[in-house]
């Protein structure tokens, strides 16, 4: 259980759970970093291609996060590592930009991509909760989210929901900083409920 939220006062644990994460958010918020943050959206502006890549429940949150990306118009794709070792590098552009999402800030596998990246003279990012770890070396940009206690044990979630939220919080930043519509959004999801006009 999360040890920042009374036991005695909140006793259901879907509000703890909550409670845990929205204190997460608030952190983060006080803590981000935004010149980081500007430093993405100017890396992901100038990319031939955008790479996003974890392991685990990072994974997911990568491949959400590449889908929002590619939703605005970005050249992006979510890459699993474990591809990436076997021939799946071969994706890189010249001057591509990857985004590595480890909370522990490290993984073998990871760090193969982001030599890769600076053997291509991209631009690589690291969102992690570990800015200190190995991986943080081989990053050309380190967004860092808290260092905090998960909802429960061990299991990816205050951390997954704040990886999500710090990429959405970059997308929503490329989205003003250039200028762009809700119009060019829906042109590229056509279908369901937002290309009705009913989300």
């Amino acid at each position: 259980m999360f040890t920042g939220i009374d036991p005695g006062e909140v006793r259901h644990p879907a509000l703890w759970t909550l409670g845990a994460e929205a204190q997460a958010l608030g952190r983060l918020a006080a803590e981000i970093d935004l010149g980081a943050v500007d430093e993405l959206v100017a890396a992901l502006y100038d990319a031939p291609m955008i790479v996003l890549a974890g392991v685990g429940k990072s994974g997911h949150v990568a491949r959400r996060a590449a889908a929002g990306l590619a939703a605005i118009g970005l050249p992006a794709l979510f890459l699993h590592p474990a591809d990436a070792m076997h021939g799946d590098l071969g994706l890189l552009p010249v001057g591509v930009t990857v985004v590595a999402l480890s909370r522990g800030g490290e993984g073998a596998d990871l760090a193969r991509i982001l030599a890769e990246v600076d053997a291509r003279d991209g631009i690589s990012a690291l969102v992690t909760a570990r800015p200190e770890g190995p991986l943080a070396d081989a990053a050309d940009i380190i967004l860092a989210i808290p260092d905090m206690e998960e909802a429960w044990g061990r299991v990816p979630t205050t951390s997954a929901v704040l990886q999500a939220a710090l990429l959405d919080a970059v997308l929503v930043s490329y989205a003003e900083r250039h200028e762009l519509s809700e119009t060019l959004f829906v042109r590229h999801h056509p279908g369901g409920a937002i290309g009705a006009g009913r989300g």
